[in-house]
C-alpha cells in the first residue's frame, strides 16, 4: 500500500500547466515558398483548419512526466506491505551475556522456531546470538531506562499478533512511572542476578521530636494528595513522630507548627508563626520546555518542567535557590526571615506542570526539604543492587475482546530515494531530447 507522508507537496503538481503553456507560445506560422510563376497554378477550392498542433509531444511528456517526479520525491513516498514475522526475543541490555546463559536453552529453541533476537532498549535493535555472546556487562555504558516505559512502547510499537518473548533482570532500579497495561501476546521472564539484594525498610530508631506539618489544601486538594502520600512514606520508612493535618480552612491551622504548606494561590494570612512555610507563588504562568533539578544534590536526576511561574519581582540577596529549572531560574527559593523560614515554589505539585509528584524521588526530596538537607544516596543507579518483588513486576494485561489501538504488522519501504533517481533519470533524458529536437530544428 502507497503512502505519502507528505501529501502537501502535491500542490506541485500545477506545475504541469508550465510546460504546456510554453509549448502552446512557442506555435510558429508556415513557411512562404516562394515561386517563378503561378500561372500553371490552377485555383482550388479554400479550406481552412482550425487546429493547433504541439511542437514536440515527446519533450512535452518528458517535461510533465519530470515535474510530476520531482513532486512526488517531495511527497515522501513510502510502501507500506505485510511483515511475516513469527515473533521477537527481547533480551535486557543490562547483564546480557549472564541473562542469555540462563535462560540458553529456552532462547535457542526459540530462534529456531524463526523468531528475531533484539535488545531490548528504546530502538529494540536486531541482534544475533553470536554478538550477544561475545558482548561485555558495561553497566556504566548502558543508559538506565524504565523496563516499564519500555514495554508500554513495545506494545504500541509490535502488531499484538505477534508472541514476544522478554528476558530481563529484576533489578528494582529498572521499575519506575506506571505499570502498564498490554496485550498477553507478551511473556516476561526474570532473572535474579546473583549479587542483588531484597529492598528492606531502613533501620531507623523511633523519633521521640514530634514534627508538626500542617497542609492548607485551597483549590489544590490533589496537590496536597500527593504530598500527603510522600509525607507519609517518610513517616513510614524514617519512623520520625510525624503529625500531619490537612485542611481547607485557613482559621482551622494550629499555631507553632515546625512546617506549613500554602498550596493555594490565596495570600498568606499574617498570624500564621509556623517555623517554616512553604506557599505556592502567584504570577505569569508560562510554559517551560524544561527540568527540574536539585541544585544541592546531583544524585537526582532532573524531573521534567512543563509549566512555571515567572516571580513578579527579582530575588533578594538573603534567597537561595533549591531547585531550578535548566535555564537557571528559580522552581524553589528558600528565604530566611524574622521567625523562621519560607520557601517560595514557582511551580505545582500537579502532574500538568510537572512530572515531580511521579518521580521516585519526590518523597526524598520532601525529606530533604525537612531535614534541611538533601538526602545522600549511598550509591548510583549502576550500583543499585537491589531487587523487585515478582508480584509487583509484570504489567497489567488486557482481555482479548477489550478495544484497544492494534499495531498495523506492515513493515515500511521508503521510496524517496528512487523517485529523486527516476528524476535526474528524466532531466538527463529530457536534455538529451531537447539537444536532439533544437539540432533538428536549426537543420530544417
Amino acid at each position: 500500500m502507497l503512502q505519502l507522508l507528505q501529501p502537501l507537496w502535491l500542490f506541485t503538481l500545477t506545475g504541469i500547466s508550465i510546460p504546456v503553456i510554453i509549448h502552446l507560445w512557442n506555435q510558429q506560422p508556415g513557411k512562404i515558398l516562394k515561386v517563378g510563376s503561378i500561372s500553371l497554378v490552377t485555383e482550388s477550392s479554400k479550406e481552412y483548419k482550425k487546429s493547433l498542433t504541439l511542437s514536440d509531444i515527446l519533450l512535452l511528456i518528458l517535461r510533465c512526466l519530470l515535474i510530476m517526479g520531482l513532486s512526488f520525491a517531495l511527497t515522501k513516498p513510502a510502501w507500506h506491505y505485510p511483515a511475516n514475522q513469527k515473533g521477537w526475543v527481547l533480551i535486557g541490555e543490562e547483564n546480557t551475556p549472564e541473562i542469555y546463559s540462563h535462560f540458553k536453552p529456552l532462547i535457542d529453541s526459540l530462534l529456531k522456531t524463526g523468531l528475531e533476537l533484539h535488545y531490548f532498549n528504546e530502538g529494540f535493535q536486531k541482534e544475533d546470538s553470536t554478538t550477544i555472546l561475545k558482548s561485555k556487562n558495561d553497566t556504566m555504558a548502558v543508559k538506565p531506562l524504565s523496563y516499564w516505559s519500555l514495554v508500554s512502547t513495545l506494545d504500541e510499537t509490535i502488531p499484538h499478533s505477534i508472541p514476544l518473548y522478554l528476558f530481563t533482570d529484576d533489578y528494582l532500579k529498572h521499575f519506575s512511572g506506571a505499570r502498564p497495561i498490554v496485550f498477553p501476546n507478551l511473556q516476561w521472564f526474570v532473572y535474579t542476578p546473583p549479587n542483588a539484594v531484597t529492598p528492606q525498610a531502613p533501620l531507623y530508631e523511633k523519633d521521640s521530636t514530634v514534627l508538626r506539618i500542617t497542609l492548607f489544601t485551597g483549590k489544590d486538594a490533589e496537590g496536597a494528595r500527593y504530598l500527603k502520600a510522600a509525607i507519609d512514606a517518610i513517616k513510614q520508612f524514617s519512623k520520625k513522630n510525624i503529625q500531619l493535618s490537612v485542611t481547607d480552612n485557613a482559621a482551622a491551622i494550629q499555631k507553632k507548627q515546625d512546617w506549613l504548606f500554602w498550596l493555594s494561590d490565596e495570600p498568606l494570612t499574617k498570624e500564621q508563626d509556623s517555623k517554616n512555610i512553604f506557599t505556592y507563588q502567584k504570577g505569569t504562568v508560562t510554559n517551560n520546555s524544561s527540568w527540574i533539578k536539585a541544585t544541592d544534590n546531583i544524585s537526582f536526576s532532573p524531573v521534567a518542567l512543563y509549566k512555571s511561574i515567572v516571580p513578579a519581582t527579582s530575588s533578594n540577596d538573603s534567597s537561595l535557590d533549591l531547585w531550578q529549572d535548566g535555564y537557571g531560574h528559580p522552581v524553589l527559593s528558600m528565604e530566611k526571615r524574622a521567625h523562621g523560614a519560607y520557601y517560595l515554589f514557582y511551580s505545582r505539585f500537579d502532574p500538568a506542570w510537572n512530572e515531580l509528584v511521579w518521580n521516585s524521588d519526590y518523597p526524598e526530596l520532601i525529606y530533604g526539604l525537612l531535614e534541611k538537607e538533601p538526602v545522600k544516596k549511598a550509591s548510583g543507579d549502576s550500583l543499585d543492587k537491589r531487587k523487585i518483588d515478582r508480584s509487583q513486576l509484570l504489567p497489567a494485561f488486557t482481555k482479548e475482546n477489550e478495544t484497544k489501538s492494534q499495531a498495523a504488522s506492515f513493515k515500511i519501504l521508503d521510496l524517496t530515494g528512487f523517485c529523486w533517481l527516476l528524476v535526474f533519470l528524466l532531466f538527463f533524458i529530457e536534455r538529451l531530447a531537447s539537444f536532439q529536437y533544437y539540432k533538428t530544428e536549426i537543420n530544417d
